[in-house]
């Protein structure tokens, strides 16, 4: 417990008393009507009394990693609240009384139980971001974001969504970054990011998507694109339009063509397209000079295309759990490679000589693949024996030390 004595400190501003075994907090709270700042973080508590609305002058209050199960109808008269942490709880609502905390910035409630999000919190217009992560929501208020002018990040990941949150095709105007991850979502609405030219990182990993929007090449803003493990068979060709992007992760679906206009993304960094049904790579690819990783793993390739040897910035490149018969020469001028992923290729026989040009080269994984064609002893001496051999016996052995 809180040592009665700290109840009578009249002039206290200040209260940090985390990480201790605190299992209740007394309604004699109300006397410390000085206090702007109150820490309960990490400690066993399961009730706040409602006299806690007393502290009046608090602007901010933690009681984040507790076992609370509700927040008393009280905290709506701290109206001086500008930063509320509750994450990593048991709560199962939020009080109505929210609403009156128009001043809060920051409101931390991911990681607890909450079935509803009341309409009132549209009254915390000054919010900075709203992430109500691991919950148990399934819709937000109607147009609730468009209250939240001044918030930049919007976070709904595991929850219990299959649609977007209600509201006008302009709702995430003034957002930078929004993630629905880990939910059920199936359509993605036409023209819900059109208008969002500050939004520059869409996540939304782990849903059931099939299809994308008719207006996605509209998305010109996003710098990064997440949408990994949904049910994706087709990239739309207006990918070309995303100029922006840096990263575009599409691993887990069923995509089987990688469009050409994906060579239009110059300055596209990370390309995943792993677990997909690629049998092919466009020659395109080559065009994508800025990529430092690349993983077009476990897909149904056959062959690389030769382009791949522009690729002059790639750094990790992961090729494994594919039917690859050989690898392009032009592998060889992939200068700055540092980790190959080339495991479980069960008709891969030789790997070229020329991978003894690409000097960086620390990683290779190889597991899987039988290289007959090469001596078995160089095979049997590992990833680094191979590397050695092609760097000591090969026709470019002068030109690598």
């Amino acid at each position: 417990q809180i040592p009665d004595v700290v109840y009578k400190l009249r002039s206290l501003q200040t209260l940090f008393a985390r990480f201790n075994k605190i299992s209740t907090v007394s309604p004699m709270i109300k006397n410390l009507t000085s206090l702007t700042t109150l820490s309960l973080r990490e400690n066993k508590i399961k009730l706040l009394p409602d006299t806690i609305g007393e502290l009046v002058s608090l602007s901010a209050l933690d009681v984040a990693h507790n076992h609370l199960q509700c927040l008393p109808p009280g905290i709506g008269n701290c109206r001086q609240l500008i930063t509320l942490d509750v994450q990593h709880n048991e709560l199962v609502e939020l009080p109505q009384t929210i609403g009156n905390l128009t001043l809060l910035k920051r409101l931390g409630i991911k990681y607890n139980r909450i079935e509803v999000v009341p309409d009132e919190i549209c009254h915390c217009t000054e919010l900075e971001e709203f992430n109500i992560e691991q919950n148990s929501v399934d819709m937000l208020p109607e147009s609730l974001v468009t209250h939240f002018s001044k918030c930049s990040s919007l976070q709904l990941d595991r929850n219990k969504f299959q649609e977007f949150p209600p509201g006008p095709s302009n709702q995430f105007v003034d957002l930078a970054a929004f993630s629905m991850e880990h939910n059920k979502v199936k359509i993605v609405p036409l023209g819900v990011f059109c208008d969002a030219t500050k939004l520059s990182k869409v996540h939304l990993k782990d849903n059931l998507i099939s299809s994308l929007p008719h207006d996605f090449g509209l998305w010109v803003h996003i710098i990064e694109l997440d949408l990994a493990s949904n049910q994706l068979t087709k990239l739309p060709d207006d990918v070309k339009n995303l100029t922006r992007l840096e990263i575009l992760i599409l691993s887990n679906n069923m995509i089987k063509v990688l469009p050409k206009g994906v060579g239009s993304l110059s300055r596209l960094a990370h390309l995943d397209m792993e677990g997909n049904r690629l049998e092919s790579l466009p020659a395109e690819l080559g065009y994508l000079t800025s990529l430092t990783k690349l993983s077009v793993q476990s897909n149904r390739l056959t062959v690389l295309p030769r382009g791949l040897g522009h690729l002059i910035n790639l750094k990790h490149f992961s090729a494994g759990e594919n039917n690859l018969t050989q690898l392009p020469e032009e592998i060889g001028t992939l200068e700055s490679l540092e980790e190959l992923y080339l495991n479980d290729n069960p008709c891969l026989q030789m790997l070229p000589f020329e991978l003894a040009l690409c000097r960086k080269l620390s990683l290779m994984s190889i597991d899987g693949c039988p290289l007959g064609a090469m001596p078995p002893q160089v095979v049997d001496s590992g990833p680094s024996g191979i590397i050695m051999y092609l760097r000591t016996q090969g026709p470019y052995r002068g030109m690598i030390f």
